[in-house]
């Protein structure tokens, strides 16, 4: 009688469980959770742009120390990478690592 009960109880957990993920997991809830991600994304980019563009980009030396002091762990923590470029040439990079991908030659 135990066993019965038990198997019971194991089932209807097994299928509660499944039933979670597959709902977790549908089409629908994942596009939704990928769009309020993209949102907050947008929203966090929209805002250090503003930052960004009250500086005066005119005067390099402030604008790069500036990049520098508020920028330089970024890539670290959020994995943010932000280059400047003047005529080619790379000025500023974040945390001095640049995310290259990794080629293999043969």
């Amino acid at each position: 009688m135990i066993m019965l009960f038990l198997s019971i109880v194991l089932f209807v957990s097994a299928f509660v469980l499944v039933r979670t993920v597959e709902n977790y997991n549908s089409p629908l809830k994942s596009t939704q959770r990928l769009q309020k991600e993209i949102g907050l994304a947008f929203s966090a980019l929209e805002a250090e742009s503003e930052i960004i563009a009250k500086q005066d980009l005119n005067k390099r030396d402030s604008f790069l120390e500036f990049l520098s002091l508020n920028y330089r762990n970024e890539f670290a923590e959020k994995g943010i990478e932000i280059l400047v470029y003047t005529n080619d040439s790379l000025q500023f990079w974040t945390s001095n690592v640049f995310a290259a991908p990794i080629i293999f030659s043969s």
